[in-house]
């Protein structure tokens, strides 16, 4: 086997970056890019809005599958990766609109095709047993190891169904991160794909909020009806915290934190607007703890960035003074935001906060009852068979983790984000300016989804995608900077003079 290559297909040796010219197009060829996917994802979805909507429960997930599948084979990893992206923002509202249109389902397994997207990057987790060395290895199998002992739990205690579907919420974003951290071959081609993913997802996400927060479509309206979810507000324009396509306030504030940190540290022209939009959709979402997140973001890339990304966050905070009061549209959004900041400022008042302070009392009660855990899945067990604690949602990660899989398995799980977390601060790295920009993202991300977790569980599931994703970016443009530094001098010149395009680049060792 090559050096650098990996089982299963995974890892540089196989995946290399394609020589179709694209990545030279520049902006417009990457936005053609996400125009391409945003198409076939349109495809996919159009029954939708037919008679046939039913028919996208199940279709839309294989689908998903299949076209993931294809991307892989043909070893087209930028489509693939754009791919899962923008289903993960994406399915949420075509799940909307199937049961606009075909009635509504308390539990749609519609909402698995994101991902079914992301279970061919499994295989990433051979290339982690194969190749320990690897940054990210050793804490990839803690956490699998963490979420095996759930699953083993689960079993136990008679939810294997639920079990399982908690056991990919935990493994499937991780091992995505795994699978762009084991290709940095790839990471040059797709650090300028999410700048411009970045753009795309800040306008459509900051555009619809803005229309949802106006208008409520029917839709919309329908699924707030039925879910039963008053903390979000109203079915009523200028009544709602606003979910655009996503599945609640927190899912879109958590998700817009990837193009915003994105844009803040990018160059583009462009990025105004979207980091505009995107904000005011941040604020419509009233998630305080996504607000505490952009915050750590910011002040991480102020303290640390480049004078040009400072003097860019300056003109940034300039703008949103300006545009953010005019983009509230009326005074009811206004008071939304401002009730929000006035509640994180008197804890007494604060109804969540205590309600939370009320179940955290409850579930340390609980732990204290099931020292080892009672397994993944319990909050999504039958309600007949729910315990007092399992039937609230809990919101810290932590304790959730606890509460799943023990103390010990907690500490194991996030004693592995750990080890990956700290690779991408003892870097050791020379890294060029775009690059240092990636690694500075990743890093904010990191720090703020890690305190975030403490309110809500930033590293599982949906959200878990964006901190995983960043992780695995961060840790293949490094690795991917330290095996340039380990060429020839002339080879090194040739790369980086962008000469030397498939050999040099498909030979990347993937460890340090």
């Amino acid at each position: 086997m090559p050096s650098g290559s990996a089982p299963d297909g995974f890892g540089p040796g196989r995946l290399v970056p394609a020589s179709d010219g694209s990545a030279s197009d520049g902006l417009l060829g990457r936005a053609l890019l996400q125009v391409q996917v945003l198409a076939l994802i349109g495809i996919m979805a159009a029954p939708a809005f037919t008679s046939a909507a039913g028919h996208l429960r199940l279709g839309l997930p294989a689908g998903a599958l299949a076209v993931a599948v294809f991307f892989l084979l043909r070893g087209d990893m930028r489509r693939y990766i754009a791919f899962c992206l923008w289903l993960f923002l994406l399915t949420p509202f075509i799940r909307r609109m199937v049961d606009f249109h075909a009635g509504f389902l308390d539990y749609s397994p519609l909402l698995l095709s994101p991902y079914a997207a992301l279970a061919p990057s499994a295989g990433a987790l051979a290339f982690a047993m194969a190749n320990l060395r690897h940054p990210m290895s050793a804490g990839l199998l803690l956490v699998v190891a963490a979420a095996v002992y759930g699953l083993m739990l689960a079993a136990l205690n008679g939810q294997f169904l639920p079990g399982a579907y908690d056991f990919l919420l935990w493994v499937l974003p991780a091992a995505f991160g795994m699978f762009v951290a084991c290709n940095p071959s790839w990471v040059g081609e797709l650090r300028g794909d999410l700048t411009v993913f970045s753009l795309f997802a800040g306008i459509v996400l900051g555009l619809y909020a803005l229309y949802q927060f106006r208008y409520m479509p029917g839709w919309d309206a329908l699924w707030m009806k039925k879910t039963l979810m008053p903390t979000i507000g109203e079915p009523y324009p200028y009544k709602v915290r606003v979910f655009a396509t996503m599945n609640s306030p927190a899912s879109l504030a958590l998700f817009l934190l990837l193009p915003l940190s994105m844009l803040i540290v990018s160059k583009d022209a462009l990025r105004w607007v979207a980091l505009a939009l995107g904000f005011v959709a941040l604020g419509l979402t009233a998630v305080r703890t996504a607000w505490v997140g952009i915050f750590i973001i910011g002040a991480y890339c102020f303290l640390l960035g480049s004078g040009r990304i400072r003097t860019s966050m300056l003109a940034l905070a300039l703008v949103l003074v300006v545009v953010a009061p005019m983009a509230l549209l009326s005074d009811q959004g206004a008071r939304i935001v401002s009730q929000r900041i006035e509640s994180m400022l008197d804890a007494r008042s604060d109804v969540s906060a205590n309600e939370r302070l009320h179940v955290y009392s409850a579930a340390f009660e609980e732990m204290e009852r099931h020292v080892f855990g009672s397994g993944l899945g319990g909050s999504r067990a039958d309600p007949a068979t729910k315990s007092g604690v399992q039937a609230m949602q809990i919101d810290s990660g932590p304790i959730a983790a606890m509460l799943a899989v023990g103390v010990v398995g907690a500490l194991v799980y996030y004693v592995g984000i750990g080890f990956v977390v700290a690779f991408l601060f003892v870097q050791g790295a020379a890294l060029r300016a775009e690059e240092r920009a990636l690694v500075l993202a990743s890093q904010a991300i990191a720090v703020s989804y890690l305190v975030m977790s403490l309110l809500i569980p930033a590293t599982f599931g949906e959200h878990g995608v964006v901190f995983w994703f960043m992780l695995g970016m961060g840790v293949a443009q490094i690795t991917a900077a330290r095996a340039r530094m380990r060429l020839p001098s002339q080879d090194r010149a040739s790369l980086d003079a962008g000469v030397v395009a498939g050999p040099v680049a498909a030979t990347l060792p993937t460890h340090p």
